[in-house]
């Protein structure tokens, strides 16, 4: 059993908060890249510049801030969940392109970022504030891949699922030995999330082989939609 420190907060999908939430975050996403879109080579990258300097600084902020207010510990308050991950490496993605990275949060990293905003769960102190980052944060996610595929006309590689799907297992598997090591929760993998999830099915260690699954079907409706003949 992972002892939580933090509080973990789920905002009730098709509440007025859930759905406020995600149309203003869906709104966020297209009126960016519609700007973006028309803007120059030089301008298009101090806006990529940007990006990069926000994620660092705000992983260092939160993490300071953990630290400050006594709740750091390994095994919760480290940038470990999936979508922080997916997050940090779309961070260094805006800084320079790499084809790899580009296909794991095209892949990966936005089917994680749509269902958290299906069923969000904030795991940590709530208040307006984390309310509001846990949004921004998963906008981001759908922004750094959606940037290079619509504003920078970059595409996925033929199978490049197969290596997305692979680097999700190791993930899991990494992340696995730091939960058991460090008593944590990354990832979901010692303990089911506390939202109602069709995803969520059993008890430990079942519901892992579910969330498996989901992501392999994730990638797939992924790889199918951004491999779409007419993009290319």
């Amino acid at each position: 059993m992972t002892t939580l420190f933090l509080t973990h907060t789920i905002i009730p999908p098709l509440s007025f908060s859930w759905w406020i939430g995600n149309i203003i975050s869906a709104l966020v996403i297209v009126l960016v890249l519609r700007f973006l879109k028309n803007q120059s080579a030089s301008t298009q990258r101090k806006w990529e510049i940007g990006f990069f300097a926000y994620i660092i600084i705000h992983v260092f902020i939160w993490q300071a801030y953990y630290i400050y207010s006594g709740t750091w510990n390994a095994g919760e308050t480290l940038p470990l969940q999936l979508c922080d991950i997916s997050r940090i490496l779309g961070g260094f993605l805006m800084f320079r392109f790499n084809q790899y990275l580009f296909e794991f949060i095209l892949l990966l990293g936005l089917g994680g970022a749509l269902q958290s905003f299906l069923t969000p769960e904030i795991a940590m102190i709530y208040n307006p504030l984390t309310h509001v980052d846990y949004y921004l944060s998963h906008i981001l996610i759908m922004l750094f891949g959606l940037y290079y595929f619509y504003v920078k006309g970059k595409r996925i590689r033929k199978n490049s699922w197969v290596s997305s799907f692979i680097l999700g297992l190791i993930l899991m598997a990494f992340l696995g030995l730091f939960n058991y090591f460090f008593k944590g929760n990354y990832m979901f993998l010692s303990e089911k999330p506390i939202v109602e999830n069709p995803l969520v099915i059993g008890d430990w260690p079942y519901y892992i082989l579910a969330f498996i699954g989901a992501g392999l079907g994730n990638i797939l409706l992924s790889y199918w939609l951004f491999r779409w003949k007419k993009w290319n």
